[in-house]
């Protein structure tokens, strides 16, 4: 197996542990006060005590206790920081509920005293602590409040820490494209005195994305930052990520022998994601070589990780399956190289097993962006009301002092301006109720969509796929009813997505191409039939979002009847524009062929869908039986209008 970009791999954490101790510690304020010294401790030194939680977790967590119930005053600058010392000794001995607590009691004494630069850097390790746990919708938010409160105030440590945690996040969840802007942003904010824990993951986005001569100077300023003695856990760091790069460019030599530097450097350190990393490479670089036997010793090695991962406070939840599915790839590769094709058949259902679980996982951390970034939408269009209503109120309130400028010079028209004065104050009165029921309703109709995207989308993809996979149940209805809902989340995130309607609200039009071409590509991935297209043409017409939705639940329907009723054969999607603004949809195979007229009363029920769908279009829908093989050609409208010719089904 050649060395390469692959999806399964994104998600793992390549500086979860480095950028545990040389991140989350390095955020805590260093200017901080001594208070008086109670009589068993000496003066609070944050700087101290970071060091002590390095070397013993416990310990230091236990310290930074003692401060918080024998010397330091609640509501001090002081306690906030003592409060994120105990919260992050607790994150590194594994107990996140307590870690969380503390990590929010830091936080709410940092908004009490209106300390900014505090504020994000709690935040940041709540978020960490939320990906720890699993909640993924909480860590997206966390970190998006510490980062606009460190753009907003200028904090660039905080917030090139952040976008890095960030940046990790999205690539665990294979975000690779939103990634990659985070990734741009950070290094633009990169300066000499950066923490070279940073730039691994401001490379690793850029290998992933297809730049490894970008990854490499990122790295190569990285490595100017180092200490004089280098620590081990940066050696195998930045080795994995060069191997990464020398691949991307084609020169394997390199990175094979970067990739034996990191198995060296992490061996004997705990230091379980770089470990990773490089046991997989070097398997895949020896399976590669035809070296089976430092194959299966590093894979046992990847085994032993993988056996304790799911139990490892310094494994996120999404990690742990990526992991699984990484070893089964290997455990594949080996049985494929020696032959055993029924071993190799075994792991492969298992694999489809973990992947099921990491697509519903993948689909949830969607819907959580989406959701964060519609209340974005919503919450900087509640920001541009009030500037805009805050300017009228100003340039009322200017006239108002010209007006009483004038009556103190005219004091004949003194009761005028009281009247001009009682009917301003009146009318203000006015916009601000008109402003409180706007924004009422805009949060009222957020929540709304919110409610139906989350849950109705989310929920129901994400519990049909768990229940076909805990069932066994591999049907063609089963799979049907999955693609159709997998066509509705689709057209959901391009009405919704972040270039849909203008102030966030949804698109007035769908680009076919963007939502078809991704849509059969599912489908066919879902049948393990992706060989089978044989033509994908689909233009870029604009369609009504009324038509978008029939229209693709029609093209599901009959390309899963294809999958069904052509296993092997190719098959084949175009859609075209048309005069009279018209659009034209063909779905061909070249299996046994399908003639409506002799089919019966339970084979039909698809087609009667497809035949309601069409007439919902105003379309015309036609079938031609080829023995072998058929085509199901759809004329419709592009905009859907109030009346025009029903469809009908014919046989050419």
């Amino acid at each position: 197996m050649p060395m390469e970009r692959q999806t399964s791999m994104t998600a793992f954490r390549h500086i979860a542990m480095p950028l545990l101790l040389f991140g989350m510690t390095v955020l805590i304020s260093l200017g901080s006060a001594p208070a008086s010294a109670a009589a068993a401790l000496p003066p609070f030194d944050a700087k101290a005590i970071r060091a002590l939680l390095r070397d013993d977790p416990v310990a230091g967590r236990e310290r930074a206790v003692a401060y918080l119930d024998e010397q330091l005053a609640p509501d001090t600058l002081e306690y906030s920081h003592a409060a994120r010392l105990v919260s992050i000794g607790y994150g590194m001995e594994g107990r996140l509920d307590e870690a969380l607590t503390y990590g929010r009691l830091a936080n709410r004494v940092a908004r009490r005293l209106d300390e900014p630069a505090t504020i994000a850097r709690t935040l940041t390790n709540i978020g960490t602590i939320h990906r720890l746990r699993g909640d993924i919708a909480e860590a997206i938010d966390a970190y998006r409040g510490a980062i606009d409160i460190a753009r907003d105030r200028g904090l660039t440590d905080v917030l090139i820490a952040t976008l890095a945690n960030q940046t990790e996040l999205l690539i665990a969840y294979g975000a690779e494209r939103q990634a990659l802007d985070v990734a741009l942003e950070t290094e633009a904010l990169l300066g000499e005195r950066a923490n070279p824990g940073i730039y691994p993951a401001v490379a690793y986005a850029f290998s992933l994305n297809g730049r490894p001569r970008d990854a490499q100077a990122v790295l190569a300023r990285g490595r100017a930052l180092f200490p004089a003695e280098v620590p081990r856990e940066l050696t195998a760091l930045y080795s994995f990520q060069e191997a990464l790069a020398a691949d991307g460019l084609g020169d394997r030599t390199v990175a094979e022998r970067l990739i034996d530097t990191c198995i060296a450097a992490v061996t004997g350190i705990d230091l379980p994601t770089p470990e990773i990393d490089c046991l997989d490479y070097g398997a895949r670089f020896a399976i590669d070589r035809g070296d089976i036997a430092k194959a299966r010793d590093l894979v046992a090695k990847l085994a032993v990780l993988e056996a304790g991962g799911r139990d490892s406070p310094n494994v996120f939840p999404a990690d742990a399956d990526r992991l699984a599915s990484r070893l089964l790839d290997l455990q594949i590769g080996i049985a494929l190289a020696t032959g055993n094709s029924r071993r190799a058949l075994a792991l492969r259902r298992d694999k489809a097993k973990v992947d099921d679980s990491m697509e519903a996982t993948r689909q949830t951390f969607e819907m959580a962006l989406v959701s964060a970034e519609f209340a974005d939408r919503i919450r900087d269009a509640r920001l541009q009301d009030l500037e805009q209503e805050a300017a009228v109120m100003d340039l009322r309130a200017s006239r108002q002092r010209l007006l009483v400028i004038g009556s103190l010079a005219l004091a004949g028209l003194l009761a005028l301006g009281a009247a001009l004065l009682y009917r301003t104050a009146r009318e203000r009165r006015r916009l601000n109720a008109t402003l409180a029921n706007s924004l009422d309703a805009q949060t009222v109709l957020a929540r709304d969509i919110q409610h139906r995207a989350k849950n109705n989308l989310q929920l129901l993809i994400s519990t049909l796929n768990l229940q076909r996979r805990h069932a066994g149940d591999n049907s063609a209805g089963s799979k049907a009813l999955a693609s159709q809902m997998q066509a509705m989340a689709m057209l959901h995130n391009l009405l919704y997505g972040a270039d849909a309607g203008e102030g966030g609200g949804e698109a007035s039009e769908v680009d076919a191409e963007a939502y078809l071409v991704p849509l059969v590509q599912t489908m066919a991935r879902s049948h393990r039939g992706e060989d089978q297209i044989e033509r994908l043409a689909i233009e870029p017409v604009k369609l009504d979002t009324a038509v978008a939705s029939p229209l693709g639940l029609i093209v599901t329907e009959l390309v899963s009847n294809a999958f069904k009723h052509a296993p092997g054969g190719h098959i084949g999607v175009t859609l075209s524009s048309m005069a009279g603004d018209r659009i034209r949809l063909t779905v061909e195979d070249n299996g046994p062929g399908f003639d409506p007229k002799r089919a019966g009363r339970k084979n039909s029920l698809g087609l009667l869908l497809v035949n309601d769908l069409a007439q919902q279009l105003h379309g015309e829908l036609t079938h031609q039986d080829r023995r072998p093989g058929c085509r199901w050609t759809l004329i419709a409208p592009r905009r859907l209008v109030p009346h025009g010719r029903h469809a009908a089904t014919t046989a050419a």
